[in-house]
């Protein structure tokens, strides 16, 4: 909004702050008390007429800029407390602002007209501020008859400052204006002020907006902007704000401008997703007319696929400058190798992250679920993520003209972080069907290299000191790794983080030794293992390690952990001593295992009962070289005494470890394990 500067004078300071920090004063003690909105909106004009009288020679030109101000700053803490759903000031501070507009005591209709066009400009745009347009509008339009002739070129000159959405809220209000006056001089006056805003406006959208404002009007669209922008026609929201991309969505919709776009960038706007277009249509908006030219020249490349370059746009809503980012590249980089860029990107976002997002739908269906809370927050902040590897990626093609090992290796990043964090959320949903929407939203997960964990060694190492207090070689082996000063260590070990917010929930290090990856150091804080959100979600990671090398890993066990690996297809070989502890070998391997034991609990329990009708001498059935051999159940402190026997099955006899399953409270463990040569 762009209302003028009060007059100021040295000694009494700038009169607009002492306005907008008053307004703040008063809306505070509408929640403190029960005045009546009324009178305190009598208090407020006494007390703006009180202060302009002190300080400006033409008191009624600044006693009308200080209401102007009072309005604009109530309704900006309206809009800041419903955005926010603050709730307990929703009400009070709306019940104030219908009254500071609507109500006998209002003071916008003595305002100038500009002042009330700039305002209603303000509400026409606003989503939140919806159930104040009739009165705005109203209010203008009555008015129209005898102040918009002589005001036509002030009217002007004031949209021909705003940004390209609000000039855009305000050609739609003054088109609805025009619609509900009937006076010839109202028309004229319209018509000249579209006129001279498409010859003079500095933004072509802006000129295209005014030129199609001129048409006959039956044919003029007079209805109010959209009201509601869902998740539907915007699914990529993520930090744009709503309201600008609500206005531009209603004149993306236009012939005359979405025509005016198309022959701009040579492209057809049908074959382009609605988000594509929107944050297209978006960026020209927000640009001035040299880089609009910059991407007409780009697009004149006929080899150029101009659909994947405008889908890529979107992520301009995770970081605003990522469409100036893919714009440069085009400059740089043949056409060819732009679009093998382009349709990268396109495949991650669609095979990972839109996938994520409907099976979020699938999960939290519940039609409350579904409207007070967006399921395209779930993938908010691994889209962040992407953009930032994606923004990487083009800054290197820039130099390297080509898909280098370098491009590639950033590639296989963003697609495995991707994929662990669809997999990891996924095995939330599976774990816990109390999540809410709330809980996994502000999961992220990331791989950092050693170097890149210098702000967390401390915090890591703390979370495996409290996970294993007796078992202080595992502490000491993750800090020997942590802050090791060879290279050859530093470089052949990384870590993936899970975190909720900034909170680490879960990590876990893989080391690298060539075709084969070592994982070790898996931790959950202790506050987070019951989440659903910590054990199993980490360990997804290995999936997408596993489809290039074979991966290796020990585990303990009693410790919980350990029927997560069996049960993602680790199998354990070996049994040993590791000084305070007793480690498993476990391995996974690239190709396909076949099992003879069911992986589910209650069939292998079945399977168990009926093993025990023949006896329950494991020797015995050692004795007979029994291809299967399942364990009695038992809790997760007796498994531990099954490390004997299990030393020996594994060690001595040629056994492994393929089941190791658990009830749905986890209060019951079945063991079950397969001669080497049957389970292979």
């Amino acid at each position: 909004m762009r209302i003028e500067k009060l007059h100021r004078e040295q000694e009494h300071g700038d009169l607009e702050q002492r306005v907008r920090e008053y307004t703040r004063q008063v809306l505070f003690s509408l929640t403190a008390t029960t005045s009546e909105p009324a009178a305190v909106l009598t208090s407020a004009q006494e007390h703006l007429r009180a202060i302009t009288d002190k300080t400006a020679a033409d008191n009624d030109d600044a006693f009308h800029t200080a209401q102007a101000v009072f309005i604009d700053e109530v309704l900006n803490l309206t809009e800041a407390a419903m955005r926010l759903d603050s709730t307990p000031h929703i009400q009070a501070y709306q019940t104030f602002s219908q009254a500071l507009i609507a109500s006998p005591a209002s003071p916008l209709p003595d305002l100038p007209l500009a002042h009330r066009f700039d305002i209603s400009a303000k509400i026409d745009r606003s989503v939140h501020l919806s159930y104040l347009q009739p009165a705005t509008a109203q209010s203008l339009t009555h008015a129209c008859a005898n102040e918009l002739p002589q005001n036509s070129e002030q009217l002007a000159q004031l949209i021909k400052k705003y940004d390209v959405p609000e000039a855009l809220a305000a050609i739609n209000l003054l088109q609805r204006v025009h619609g509900g006056a009937d006076n010839i001089d109202v028309a004229t006056a319209y018509q000249t002020i579209m006129r001279d805003i498409e010859k003079t406006a500095t933004h072509p959208f802006i000129q295209t907006a005014a030129k199609s404002a001129q048409s006959p009007i039956e044919n003029a669209p007079t209805q109010p902007l959209p009201q509601v922008i869902t998740r539907h026609a915007i699914p990529f929201l993520g930090k744009a704000d709503p309201d600008r991309l609500r206005i531009l969505f209603k004149y993306i919709q236009q012939p005359e401008m979405r025509e005016f776009v198309e022959q701009q960038i040579h492209a057809d706007f049908a074959e382009i997703s609605l988000a594509g277009k929107l944050y297209t249509f978006d960026f020209l908006a927000q640009n001035d007319s040299h880089i609009l030219q910059r991407v007409f020249r780009v697009t004149e490349q006929a080899a150029l696929n101009k659909n994947t370059f405008f889908e890529n746009f979107l992520l301009g809503a995770y970081d605003p400058s990522f469409p100036e980012r893919l714009l440069q590249t085009a400059e740089k980089i043949s056409p060819e190798f732009m679009n093998r860029l382009n349709e990268r990107f396109q495949a991650i976002i669609t095979q990972h992250l839109r996938s994520l997002e409907q099976e979020t739908e699938r999960f939290f269906a519940h039609p409350e679920d579904m409207t007070s809370f967006n399921p395209s927050r779930v993938t908010q902040q691994m889209y962040v993520q992407a953009t930032q590897l994606f923004t990487e990626i083009l800054a290197l093609a820039q130099t390297q003209q080509a898909e280098t090992p370098q491009i590639q290796q950033l590639f296989q990043k963003v697609e495995a972080q991707a994929f662990i964090f669809k997999n990891m959320c996924s095995a939330a949903f599976a774990d816990n069907p109390d999540l809410t929407l709330l809980d996994i939203s502000a999961l992220s997960v990331e791989e950092l290299s050693w170097q890149e964990t210098t702000a967390i060694k401390s915090r890591l190492l703390a979370i495996a000191q409290e996970n294993f207090p007796a078992i202080p070689s595992i502490v000491e082996g993750l800090r020997a790794i942590l802050y090791a000063t060879d290279k050859k260590t530093t470089e052949k070990n990384r870590f993936i983080i899970v975190r909720k917010e900034k909170e680490i929930i879960a990590f876990l290090r893989i080391e690298d030794r060539g075709a084969e990856q070592f994982v070790a150091s898996f931790n959950v804080p202790a506050e987070w293992q019951s989440s659903g959100m910590g054990g199993k979600t980490a360990l997804y990671c290995l999936q997408i390690l596993q489809e290039h090398h074979t991966v290796r890993a020990n585990m303990i066990l009693a410790e919980p952990i350990a029927a997560r690996y069996i049960d993602l297809g680790f199998i354990g070989y070996h049994l040993r001593d590791a000084g305070d502890t007793r480690l498993i070998d476990i391995v996974k391997q690239k190709e396909p295992r076949a099992y003879r034991l069911p992986r589910f609990h209650d069939s292998l329990k079945n399977l168990y009962q009926q093993q025990a009708k023949n006896g329950t001498d494991i020797q015995l059935l050692i004795d007979q070289q029994a291809p299967t051999i399942i364990l009695p159940p038992g809790t997760s402190d007796q498994i531990k005494q099954y490390e004997p026997i299990m030393e020996k099955l594994l060690n001595v006899h040629g056994y492994e470890l393929t089941r190791y399953t658990h009830n749905d409270n986890n209060t019951e463990y079945i063991i079950g394990l397969e001669k080497a040569d049957v389970a292979t």
